[in-house]
């Protein structure tokens, strides 16, 4: 009641300011709806005029207003987007009136029907230009960022209703500019005026005093702003075109998470509006028509009249500590908790609601649980709050990286004190230690579960249990041990019997127990390619002949860099070939046709023609488990207009090649052995686009299709299934992905143009190493293939050179004596065994060799024992 009391009641104004208590976060962006424009061809720039009306412009003149079915409702003739820089040059009135910079640099208004436009802001120095506008609905004011070109110097512009100067906001308290090219601006709620600059998001009071500078996350690490809206709580929300990210920070510069990272069907965020009434947010794209709805705002609960909520018990633990029993409960109608603790007869001896400052320590305590040190820890809806024993807050755990986001379900704790928790978020289960620390992913979306929702932790046992939220499966994981126990006689033989036999479908796969990675990639050769212009794809197809390729270039080279053959219809890409089992060569032609050339070289057939001329095969992979080809394919869109979007290179790179510009769709598909399409990958499970330029492609060992797309590595089951996209370490924070494979230890490997790194990552996309960083034995890494007789990875790069390195071994049992120990007294139980059955299966085999203790390779003849006592029993 306290809370309803407080609220503003304004008949004009900011209206969001009271209903900042009845509103939260919710744990993520939740998609709401996609809408795919006509009369655009990109998105830079959104103002919402209803809930379900919006104006957009693109970069080249085109400004329209639009419903959320993407037809054009009205167009603007006389907008400056093809003369100014800035973007965000148009915003809407509280009367729905389009405010909006005309080709003259006019300020124009045009009325609610649309029939009538007038100037509102004169311009009137010829040496200052306009580049964006916001109106203010707290103030009426209309906020206008302007730019000297021949000074090459920015300022803030003030004016009221009636079109007057009434404010300039330029420099800070030491005289120094504010702004180097403000292209959007914005309000928030406290009155700040918020400039997405060149650079970095630049925020002044109401008054014009500078305030913060948010230059990315961390601080310092680069920010390229574009679209900035804020939202009923007063976070700020801004587009970086560096990550491909919607980054939100609170109200003093603080950042909180990245609330979009590479948006499925959006790719790269470009514009922003926050709808008040909805608290819907639109964002729109920079490489194509697409605007998606989302929503990650929701009220705290349904308001009633009734003035007595009653408290409702929602999680119990049982202290083997104390005896007590700790409570979490929940008010029914509002969003508020407490834990309660209850002695062993029942009475309560302590509640725990609010931290040192008096805010709420929880929202809805959902699972609850105590450590060995007396900690009350509560999984509460979008953290884990942990309080000492007294009640005093020590910390709240919301996600790794901090304030990244966090759903967490079931929660305990081990006997070293650690803290695991389910998160819904992510599909793992996340371990941190006493004080918060995130420490690892103990589980990532374990096979049977995939879901994990509940734990449960045996201190006997020291067994972890964990219950699934899409099945009936409960699945028990050992992850603690005795410290100097045998890691053991009986862990060798697990490890014995799950190495298979040969003959397998996929060797490698039962290999992965005998590999391990090496401290470092360990540099083996270098030999420089003379037939090409660079190294952009590399197909292995023995351990000393490679395919390499660049441009309109495709030749067949050894360990000399000698050209040994050259194909001469290939097409102009990059990962456009690949080698199947019978070492032929699989690449894409000039006319789009995907062609075999035989090992001998001498026979080119069609193996895919192409029919359907909208759709262009962009990259290819033979499987070597399925024997299917995988084909990344694009749609191209010509634009009708000259200014750039994204750019095709459709011709060769001689001096008068026509660059033809496009707007591009992309789908995975995959063709069996003769050719027929048996499957096609092109959207995530809300119907956004996967893709948007597949320029690599390949397979992991578990089935996963693999693709290097357009600033993220996008990873789909085998049945086509989104998984995650890799965004770079950490997540969200950019990546320009090229060449791309896996290993035999199911590690995805990707050269990254922006940090000219080969970045490794686990099969579940969680980010490993930095394999290779730029030095002098490795430049710009572009192409990579990995070699599975020899382990070897080529990395080619742009000086014309193929690296070749290192960094996978084969583990060497024997250089362990205890395990040594262990396989030798397995061999003489064994031995014993079959001499006393009278059953000696080797005439051959010298006996004398286990007397001295010496056995050249122990496993191998522990193989042949079981294999021979299985076939005499």
């Amino acid at each position: 009641m306290e809370s309803l009391s407080a609220i503003q009641i304004k008949e004009r104004g900011n209206r969001c300011v009271g209903n900042q208590c009845l509103l939260k976060l919710s744990s993520g962006a939740e998609f709401h709806q996609s809408l795919t424009l006509t009369g655009v061809d990109c998105c830079f720039h959104i103002s919402c005029v209803t809930s379900d009306r919006v104006w957009v412009s693109d970069g080249i003149n085109k400004l329209i207003l639009t419903d959320t079915t993407g037809a054009p409702l009205h167009r603007v003739e006389d907008s400056c987007s093809c003369y100014v820089e800035g973007n965000g040059f148009h915003t809407v009135n509280s009367e729905s009136e389009l405010i909006y910079i005309g080709m003259n640099y006019n300020i124009n208004k045009l009325s609610t029907d649309m029939r009538t436009t007038t100037t509102f802001i004169e311009r009137t120095d010829s040496s200052w230009e306009p580049m964006c506008v916001y109106w203010s609905p707290s103030t009426v004011d209309l906020l206008v960022g302007m730019y000297n070109d021949f000074k090459e110097t920015s300022k803030v512009t003030r004016y009221n209703q009636s079109g007057h100067l009434t404010q300039t906001i330029q420099h800070d308290n030491t005289g120094r500019g504010l702004y180097r090219k403000p292209c959007y601006i914005t309000e928030n709620n406290n009155g700040d005026v918020v400039v997405s600059d060149s650079d970095a998001v630049v925020v002044t009071e109401r008054e014009g005093r500078h305030r913060f500078s948010y230059t990315g996350h961390p601080t310092g690490s680069g920010l390229r702003p574009h679209g900035i809206c804020t939202d009923a709580l007063s976070h700020i929300l801004v587009c970086d075109e560096l990550t491909k990210t919607v980054q939100m920070i609170d109200k003093n510069g603080q950042f909180l998470s990245d609330l979009l990272i590479r948006p499925s069907g959006i790719f790269g965020p470009k514009s922003l509006s926050y709808d008040i009434n909805t608290h819907r947010l639109w964002v729109g794209s920079e490489v194509n028509k697409t605007v998606v709805i989302y929503r990650y705002i929701t009220r705290k609960g349904s308001l009633t009249d009734r003035t007595y909520f009653p408290w409702v018990p929602g999680c119990v633990y049982s202290s083997p500590f104390t005896g007590d029993l700790l409570v979490g409960g929940h008010l029914e109608f509002i969003m508020t908790g407490k834990v309660s603790r209850y002695n062993q007869r029942g009475q309560l001896t302590q509640t725990m609601q609010y931290d040192n400052k008096g805010l709420q320590l929880y929202e809805k305590p959902r699972y609850i649980t105590e450590i060995n040190n007396g900690d009350v820890v509560v999984s509460d809806s979008d953290a884990v709050v942990v309080t000492q024993r007294g009640g005093r807050h020590r910390f709240s755990y919301t996600g790794h990286p901090t304030g990244s986001g966090l759903r967490p379900n079931g929660i305990c704790t081990d006997a070293l004190s650690h803290i695991l928790v389910c998160d819904g978020l992510t599909e793992t289960v996340q371990m941190i230690d006493k004080d918060g620390q995130f420490l690892s992913h103990l589980l990532i979306r374990p096979s049977g579960i995939f879901s994990p929702w509940s734990l449960s932790y045996d201190v006997n046992t020291h067994r972890l249990w964990v219950g699934s939220e899409d099945n009936n499966t409960v699945v028990i994981y050992r992850y603690i041990t005795r410290k100097g126990s045998l890691t053991d006689q009986s862990r060798v033989m697990e490890s014995l019997s799950g190495i298979p036999t040969p003959g397998t479908e996929k060797p490698q796969q039962g290999n992965q127990c005998l590999l391990k990675l090496t401290s470092g990639a360990e540099f083996h050769q270098s030999l420089t390619v003379t037939g090409v212009d660079g190294c952009d794809h590399i197909s292995c197809v023995t351990s000393d002949r490679v395919w390499v390729s660049n441009g309109h270039n495709l030749i067949l080279t050894d360990t000399t860099g000698v050209p040994l053959h050259r194909v001469e219809d290939s097409c102009s890409g990059y990962g456009l070939h690949t080698v199947n089992s019978e070492s032929e060569l699989i690449y894409i032609d000039m006319d789009d046709d995907i062609n075999k050339l035989s090992k001998d070289m001498k026979t080119t057939t069609t193996f895919i023609e192409s029919t359907d001329s909208t759709w262009r095969p962009w990259c290819v992979y033979w499987s070597p488990s399925t024997g299917d080809l995988l084909v990344g394919m694009i749609r191209e869109e010509p634009r009708d207009d000259t200014e750039l979007i994204w750019t095709c290179k459709v011709s060769d790179d001689s001096d008068d090649s026509d660059d033809t510009e496009l707007i591009l769709t992309a789908k995975v598909t995959r063709y069996n052995q003769g050719g027929q399409l048996t499957q096609t990958i092109k959207h995530d499970s809300t119907g956004q686009g996967l893709y948007s330029d597949p320029i690599y492609i390949t397979e992991n060992n578990n089935g996963d299709v693999v693709v290097s797309d357009l600033y993220a590595v996008v990873v789909t089951e085998r049945g086509g299934r989104h998984r995650f996209s890799y965004t770079g370490p950490p997540s969200g924070s950019g990546l320009r992905p090229l060449g791309i494979c896996t290993d035999a230890l199911s590690h995805i490997l990707v050269c990254d143009l922006r940090t000219k790194t080969v970045q490794m990552l686990d099969k579940d996309g969680q980010f490993l190493s930095h394999l290779l960083t730029e030095s002098q034995e490795m430049r710009e890494p572009l192409g990579l293939s990995y070699d599975v007789i020899t382990h070897r990875l080529w990395v080619g790069s742009r000086d014309n050179k193929v690296r070749v390195y290192r960094y996978i071994t084969r583990q060497d049992a024997l250089t362990d004596l205890r395990v040594i120990q262990i396989l030798s007294e397995i061999v003489d139980s064994k031995l014993r065994m079959l001499r006393n059955s009278r059953r000696w299966p080797w005439a051959t085999y010298n006996r004398n060799s286990t007397s001295r203790g010496r056995i050249s390779d122990p496993l191998s003849l522990v193989t042949r024992l079981d294999s021979s006592s299985s076939a005499h029993q």
